[in-house]
């Protein structure tokens, strides 16, 4: 009977013991979920619920928190993000105590992301069903096509004018825009910035620029009446102010200007008539007649791109407002010649942009006869061949694209492409691509 006593008694105790735990287990379930793995119980007991980032999201943020629901009778949560759908290729792996996750320092690109609950008796349930999510370069303000961008010290990247309307803003009326944006990368605030002194007098499309001694120089544009300017203007970063300078000798557009050797070669360019093929040079230095013809392009041709390399402007693609362009004129500044170079593989293309680094001229979207092209060709100066290069991930005209290095490592280059036209169905966008040069490949 003592026995039996002892017995009843170590039982009662087991019970009251079990209870106890059970409600600080779960203190505001009044039907207990039990077991996360019995397929029988609800959902409710299974799983929770998704919160943020949202399923197709994109993001931006230094700083993220994904977020899910609550559960009163959950001791830890499982937390997956992965590269790929059946979450073979981990990039998180692990638990927070928490309804949420801090992440940071996350790589470009796309995600997906579950979360599956641990009990206190260390059972693991089933996962969610999965969301994804993008992390993005900082977008513009602006959704803008037919810009200027210039980048002044390998960091920081200046956007100007162009054909848009402003991100969240209800009406989508494009308009001519006078404004500036700049995105420095090493100030990592993951964001575009801009300054209420920072706008021309007009809004301009189609203009050109360049960077000088650390100045950028604009010049000429069409404005929203579809006539051309002939009006220079100098921007000082150091003061976050323009001033006017001389007047170009005539109204132009969809010209290209570049920097050799501190002197502005404005090449081709739609004026009043049509497209032009004169080449004009602009010396800041010289004490009178600043501007000057410097020669004569073999063709007529506007919205081409151009690079320079070593005292010589390599003019890649356009237009003459009939065929596009797949050709490469070379212009010699020291012996004043022209020279033929190899077309590009691609077809002839117009409203494109282009950017030179270690060797290579990188050749980057455009307009086509088949409509807005995603292709990137590049150009290998040394052996004088073409190559095919990582399309974009969504085609882009009426673009400019700029080099950067990355502020931990200068030997880090990327080539940043904001905004432009994405073509039917996509119109203009503020998205920013980056092509990743070491790695070889394009980023969101």
């Amino acid at each position: 009977m003592e026995y039996l006593n002892k017995y009843k008694f170590i039982l009662i105790l087991s019970l009251l013991i079990i209870s106890i735990l059970t409600k600080c287990m779960y203190p505001d379930e009044p039907s207990r979920c039990g077991n996360p793995l019995d397929k029988n119980s609800s959902e409710k007991c299974r799983y929770v619920d998704l919160i943020y980032p949202a399923d197709g999201e994109e993001i931006t943020g230094i700083l993220q928190q994904a977020t899910w629901t609550s559960r009163p009778d959950v001791c830890n949560y499982q937390i997956q993000f992965a590269k790929d759908k059946k979450f073979q290729e981990l990039y998180i792996d692990t638990q927070s105590s928490q309804a949420y996750y801090e992440f940071t320092d996350i790589d470009y690109g796309e995600y997906y992301w579950r979360i599956a609950i641990i009990n206190c008796f260390n059972i693991q349930g089933y996962y969610t069903d999965y969301w994804s999510f993008t992390i993005i370069h900082p977008p513009l303000k602006y959704k803008r096509r037919a810009y200027q961008a210039e980048v002044i010290n390998d960091s920081t990247m200046y956007v100007v004018g162009g054909i848009g309307y402003e991100v969240g803003n209800s009406s989508t009326t494009e308009s001519y825009l006078s404004d500036m944006e700049y995105y420095n990368i090493d100030l990592n605030l993951n964001r575009w910035d801009n300054t209420s002194t920072s706008e021309l007098d007009n809004g301009l499309s189609y203009a050109a620029m360049v960077n000088v001694k650390g100045k950028l120089f604009h010049m000429g544009g069409e404005l929203s009446t579809g006539e051309a300017v002939n009006k220079m203007w100098s921007y000082d970063p150091s003061f976050v102010k323009w001033s006017i300078k001389e007047d170009m000798p005539v109204a132009l557009s969809r010209m290209t200007a570049s920097n050799v050797y501190d002197k502005i070669y404005v090449v081709g360019g739609k004026s009043a008539t049509g497209a032009v093929n004169t080449v004009y040079k602009y010396d800041d230095s010289a004490s009178k007649d600043k501007w000057s013809l410097e020669s004569t392009c073999p063709i007529l041709l506007y919205g081409h791109t151009t690079v320079v390399v070593g005292g010589k402007i390599y003019v890649i693609g356009g237009t003459d407002g009939n065929a596009h362009f797949n050709t490469m004129l070379i212009y010699d500044i020291t012996s004043h010649t022209w020279e033929t170079g190899k077309v590009m593989p691609s077809e002839g293309r117009s409203d494109l942009a282009s950017v030179y680094y270690n060797g290579k001229i990188y050749v980057i979207g455009g307009y086509t006869y088949s409509g807005v092209t995603n292709a990137m060709t590049i150009y290998d100066i040394d052996s004088d061949t073409w190559t095919t290069g990582t399309p974009m991930l969504v085609g882009k005209s009426q673009i400019k694209a700029g080099l950067i290095s990355s502020k931990d490592d200068k030997d880090t280059k990327y080539i940043f492409v904001p905004g432009g036209y994405a073509g039917e169905g996509f119109g203009i966008t503020e998205k920013v691509q980056v092509f990743y040069i070491n790695s070889n490949e394009w980023k969101p």
